[in-house]
């Protein structure tokens, strides 16, 4: 189902791109590229929705395409090494370490209704998809035992992005820009734990293995943004 639906939909922003393409009005009010910027706290500069650099394409006026790439990405590697002797001369290790990463991808269609007026309201939709992995290990050793303490998630999600909003152009390659969204996400998720002590000796071993699956329905809230035009 989810296979006819993700055709279904490739082929309908196919359809719409080439009609769009022979449309008669051109890049008359909008420059043909543009990267857009989220506006934060005291007018700082990040991300914006769909990907760490989003990126728009102007066929003409009315019509665009934008497409963001590693929208979180979040890689960390901690290590963590610690030596504690007791009172009593007995000595414990312990050692661990963390990754985690997430990337998404996110393409979408972009209808402007009134591009020639001051204020431009424009109407999205498009593909939203994305991969997260979590490692966490854990070395635990002491005079006595060995302990491993070893998770691991992996994450897939896939749906669709919908956006609404407006445009102002305050100099000729620059506007700022409001707009609100809705995903409709489905996700996978599979997490493994696992315990070992004394692992040379294999004396315990255990290991959990658990999978998680679901449709989220959830808004972006409002968003502003800066878009710089060439």
């Amino acid at each position: 189902m989810r296979k006819k639906v993700s055709i279904f939909l490739v082929l309908a922003i196919t359809i719409t791109f080439l009609s769009a393409q022979t449309e008669q009005d051109s890049t008359k009010i909008f420059g043909t590229h543009s990267v857009q910027f989220r506006v934060q706290d005291c007018f700082t500069l990040s991300s914006f929705k769909g990907g760490l650099i989003s990126y728009k394409y102007h066929f003409n006026d009315r019509n665009a395409l934008r497409i963001g790439v590693n929208n979180n990405i979040d890689l960390r590697e901690i290590e963590e090494d610690y030596d504690v002797y007791m009172m009593d001369t007995s000595h414990y290790e312990i050692f661990s370490e963390n990754k985690d990463i997430d990337i998404s991808f996110t393409i979408e269609y972009l209808r402007y209704f009134n591009p020639d007026d001051e204020i431009k309201l424009f109407l999205g939709g498009g593909l939203k998809t994305g991969y997260s992995s979590y490692k966490e290990e854990n070395d635990d050793d002491s005079d006595i035992t060995s302990n491993y303490y070893n998770r691991y998630i992996t994450g897939l999600r896939t749906g669709l992005t919908l956006s609404y909003g407006m445009e102002w152009k305050f100099r000729k390659n620059m506007a700022l820009h409001a707009e609100y969204g809705n995903d409709i996400i489905w996700n996978f998720y599979k997490s493994k734990r696992e315990h070992h002590v004394n692992p040379d000796e294999t004396d315990h071993k255990d290991i959990r293995t658990e999978i998680q699956k679901g449709i989220d329905f959830y808004s972006t809230g409002v968003l502003l943004g800066l878009s710089v035009y060439f």
